[in-house]
């Protein structure tokens, strides 16, 4: 049975070609989460003339691990173009203030519930191809999926969503879409309820 979370009102920030696209993400920042990828990608994206933002939510899992990415956005020249949130009770405000959302995950995923949070609030989302994530979203109709690591796919990912190759408000509506129908705590509640009707009558 699927995991599956409350479904949400839509945020009321869309993104259009030729704003500036703020990327976000929402974890606690380790190693495996990707980060750097996500920063090298940006830093791509800008050299290529791209006005992409960082909106990153959550702590850092240690001070070291910190200095380490701080070390990388001073070398990225990235400073002035990212705001770091840090721990927040209320993620879904902080959704409210994205274009898009990003999880940039080298492995351990098996089934995120900060993406299910991402589709039902109706952001498109950029994610890898790790375990559980390609069974949330559908490469092209909810999101993008980039091979984890790959700092030219995820910029190529993101690069055609600011340059409209690809429409995200369309990803996003599809992709809220799907949470409704599969990754609800309803469908979830159908999904166990569905299992115990199966035991019972075994």
């Amino acid at each position: 049975v699927w995991n599956g979370v409350p479904v949400q009102d839509a945020v009321t920030s869309r993104y259009e070609v030729g704003q500036p696209l703020v990327v976000g993400t929402v974890a606690l920042i380790r190693p495996r989460k990707g980060i750097e990828i996500l920063l090298q990608a940006i830093a791509q994206l800008r050299g290529s003339g791209h006005d992409v933002r960082l909106h990153a939510v959550g702590p850092f899992e240690s001070d070291a691990y910190r200095e380490s990415v701080q070390k990388l956005v001073d070398r990225l020249e990235l400073e002035s173009h990212i705001h770091w949130t840090g721990f927040t009770s209320d993620v879904a405000a902080e959704f409210e203030k994205m274009h898009v959302f990003v999880l940039p995950s080298l492995f351990g995923e098996g089934m995120p519930m900060v993406v299910l949070e991402a589709m039902a609030k109706g952001l498109p989302v950029v994610s890898t191809l790790v375990e559980g994530i390609p069974e949330l979203v559908r490469d092209e109709e909810d999101g993008l999926l980039a091979e984890p690591g790959n700092v030219e796919q995820l910029a190529k990912a993101l690069g055609r969503i600011v340059s409209g190759d690809v429409d995200a408000a369309s990803l996003g509506d599809s992709g809220r879409q799907r949470q409704r129908e599969s990754f609800s705590d309803l469908a979830m509640a159908k999904g166990v309820a569905e299992v115990y009707r199966q035991v019972l009558s075994g």
